[in-house]
């Protein structure tokens, strides 16, 4: 091995306070962010999994890698009746002076485009503890197994993010399981009024 010369002594030291002031950067870059804003940062509220208790009857369903990608919080399922509940979130901030009766109106919209075979029963706005709602219910034939679905989505927007529990049953069983979601829609509100979104 043979001496370096001066130029690549320079460029080994220049490389070495490059490198040491990147690891500093990176070690540091919270609290220099904090230093140099003036604005105080806010803490953002997100809910990322839930602990809802359900009536008898209901089994919670692992979630797959791809369920929690989705933003699937939750999934149960019963038998006899046969129905399921996936509780779902997206993170986001609402818009600012979101009409929710207008927003009703663009969910039925959407899933009149997006659902194969959608047809609405009924569609409202309803209060949840302190949270505005849509409530959509719709039925769809399946081509699968010739059977007729009815489905019921609330969406509870919130301040950093909207959750949505779909329940979804035979047509002919979905009375049986009404008392259910009445319950488990009762018990998320309040579960959500308790973390103070």
């Amino acid at each position: 091995m043979g001496k370096l010369s001066s130029g690549q002594k320079l460029t080994a030291v220049i490389i070495a306070i490059l490198a040491i002031l990147a690891a500093g950067y990176f070690l540091f870059r919270d609290e220099i962010a904090l230093r140099t804003t003036s604005k105080e940062v806010a803490t953002v509220k997100v809910v990322r999994s839930v602990n809802l208790s359900y009536p008898d009857g209901w089994q919670e369903e692992r979630l797959t890698n791809a369920d929690v990608i989705a933003g699937i919080l939750l999934k149960l399922r019963r038998e006899d009746p046969e129905a399921t509940l996936i509780l779902r979130t997206i993170v986001g901030k609402l818009e600012e002076g979101v009409d929710i009766n207008s927003l009703s109106d663009q969910i039925v919209a959407a899933f009149e485009k997006e659902i194969e075979n959608f047809s609405l029963v009924e569609k409202k706005v309803s209060r949840l503890e302190s949270f505005n709602s849509v409530d959509v219910i719709y039925k769809q034939s399946s081509s699968e197994d010739n059977k007729i679905y009815k489905n019921r989505i609330i969406i509870m927007p919130t301040k950093n993010q909207t959750f949505y529990l779909t329940f979804r049953s035979e047509d002919t069983d979905f009375e049986k399981i009404e008392a259910d979601i009445e319950k488990m829609t009762s018990d998320f509100a309040a579960y959500l009024e308790s973390l103070k979104l």
